[in-house]
């Protein structure tokens, strides 16, 4: 009997010696050395996906940003200006509309990339004092 203990302690030596370290995070084992499939799915899920998040995030903004400069080309500026100062001059949350979907620089760079009839063109689009 102890040379079984003696041969199994071996054997699991020579097993830790042949394992590659990959240099990442070791998977959580109990005192046995079982692996637990179902607490690492525990831990797994605890975590919030902020990576997920974010991105979501940032392609909401950029897709928002992207229909404001297409309703401004396809409205015209003109009728643009006039529907902002209508909102501006509103009641409630109107005005607060107006702040958000009045022009802002980035919104200007997408108009200029997506429909300048000259695509060399460097300036932004021209602004008048009441869009700002």
């Amino acid at each position: 009997m102890p040379s079984d203990n003696r041969a199994d302690f071996h054997k699991r030596l020579a097993s830790l010696d042949k394992k590659e370290t990959t240099g990442g995070r070791a998977k959580r084992t109990d005192r046995v050395g079982i692996y637990d499939q179902d607490e690492e799915k525990r831990r797994k899920a605890r975590r919030f996906p902020w990576k997920r998040f974010v991105i979501t995030i940032l392609i909401g903004i950029v897709g928002l940003i992207g229909i404001k400069a297409y309703t401004v080309n396809k409205m015209g500026e003109e009728a643009y200006q006039t529907r902002l100062t209508e909102l501006r001059e509103g009641d409630g949350m109107q005005p607060y509309v107006a702040i958000i979907i009045g022009r802002d620089p980035l919104m200007m760079v997408f108009e200029r990339l997506l429909f300048s009839k000259d695509p060399k063109t460097k300036d932004a689009p021209e602004v008048t004092p009441e869009a700002s």
